[in-house]
Parts: structure tokens; sequence; C-alpha cells
């Protein structure tokens, strides 16, 4: 070894271990709100976009290497439908104004992600934030087919089936689209390192899916005639979530 190649084979040396000591699996926690957007058409003309508050969690794996990261894991997403309002003058909807939901476990996901992210570190590296974006696969706990049924003013049949009752009522059949799904995700984190080796963190996503998820047939009934409508979830939710990541090697 030439006294010229030493200061080559040592910055080498020194790189080879900064890059190995920012590299580290983990495994991370997260849960939080979700809401789901729900998009209302009816035959008449009238449409109405409502939010659905409900909730997600999971766990996940991941890499770190060199600020960039790639993760997978195993999340719940939980779905119900919101109540309906409608006016049988306006053929309209009126406000939700947070009077509740309907549905069933069958309109539940399990998602799992692969997703590739960037930290950006400041504060001596003990602040981060992190934008990803990845991809999705979309299992729903039912399988396609029938999901829910609901009714306002309603009576039953013989086979305990729903009728319209007398005046004005309204009966939803709601169905899953399909088993498997894939979409889009991407998000954003921000939070605290603690000693390198554990995370804390908030973290906004936005969610879309290839294909619609759920949908529900109403049929309006009304002395001054019927109006059939459709409202339906197309996969587009924002949630908002606390996580834990931690560290199987301490990062420098």
């Amino acid at each position: 070894m030439t006294k010229k190649s030493f200061p080559f084979i040592l910055l080498c040396l020194l790189l080879t271990q900064y890059v190995f000591s920012q590299r580290s699996f983990y495994f991370g926690y997260e849960n939080g709100i979700k809401f789901d957007q729900f998009s209302y058409f009816n035959s008449v003309g009238n449409s109405h976009s409502d939010y659905q508050l409900d909730g997600v969690l999971g766990g996940y794996v991941g890499y770190y290497f060199n600020t960039f990261t790639i993760e997978t894991g195993y999340y719940k997403y939980f779905t119900s439908s919101p109540v309906l309002r409608y006016n049988y003058s306006t053929k309209k909807l009126d406000p939700n104004d947070g009077n509740g939901s309907h549905g069933s476990s069958a309109m539940n996901s399990t998602v799992i992600p692969l997703r590739f992210g960037k930290e950006f570190l400041f504060l001596n590296k003990k602040v981060f934030v992190k934008p990803e974006i990845g991809f999705s696969a979309i299992i729903g706990r039912g399988d396609c087919g029938a999901a829910s049924s609901w009714g306002s003013n309603v009576d039953f049949d013989n086979n305990h089936e729903m009728i319209p009752g007398e005046g004005n009522s309204t009966i939803g059949h709601g169905f899953r689209t399909q088993k498997t799904n894939f979409g889009f995700t991407t998000g954003i984190s921000a939070g605290l390192k603690i000693k390198q080796r554990l995370d804390i963190y908030m973290k906004g996503n936005f969610d879309t899916s290839l294909k619609p998820l759920y949908f529900e047939n109403i049929t309006h009934y009304s002395p001054d005639g019927n109006v059939t409508a459709t409202n339906s979830f197309n996969g587009t939710a924002f949630s908002w979530e606390i996580g834990l990541r931690f560290y199987l090697k301490k990062l420098k």
C-alpha cells in the first residue's frame, strides 16, 4: 500500500462506516381517524358529497437507509355509511350535521401498503419530516355483494324484507363491489427522534382506490313520485394518525 493510496482507503472506510451506521430495520404502530368521502346522486339530478368519520389502525415493518425508507404493513380500515337526511319536498339531501352512520363489518377492509419515504432532519437530527408515496392492496373483510341494508319509515313483509311504509319512506341496500382492489397512498409525517432509536410522530394520509369500494342503491318513496339514487364510496379518504416507530439498531 502506497502513501498516496492511504487517504483514499481511509476515506472509503469512513464512508462505509457512515453508510452502514445509517441503516436499520424497524417496526411501528399507527392508529387514528379516517374521513371517507361518499358521493350521492339521484334520478332528478341532485347530488351531495359527505365525509364519514371512521377509524384506522395497523402495524408495519420497514428498512431505513440513509434517510430513505421502504415499508409494508397490515392495517384495518373501518368503514360505515353516513345517515342520509332526504327532503321529500326539494328532493335533495339536508345537511347531515353528524346524525350518525350505519353499516356492517362487511364494509371494512384490510389494507397492505408498500410505501417509499424520505426523511428530512432538523435540529441536530432530533426532528424529522417525512413525505411518503406508495401503493396499496385493499382486501374486503366480506365477499363482494350485499353488505348492508337500511330504511326510514319502513314496514316488513312475511319474509322480514323491508317494504315502503305509509307516506314518505326510504330503503337502501349496500353492496361491496369486489373482494380485492388496489389503490395509491400519499402521506406526510412529522415527529421527534428519541436517542436515535424511537420515533414519535403524527401523520396525515390521502388514500384512493382504482375502482369504487362500496355503493348503495336507494329508493325514496313518496306519494309525489319515487326517486332513485346511488350513494357510493370510491376509496377517497383522508386520515390523521399517531405513530410509534422502533429501530432494531440505533442510528448514528
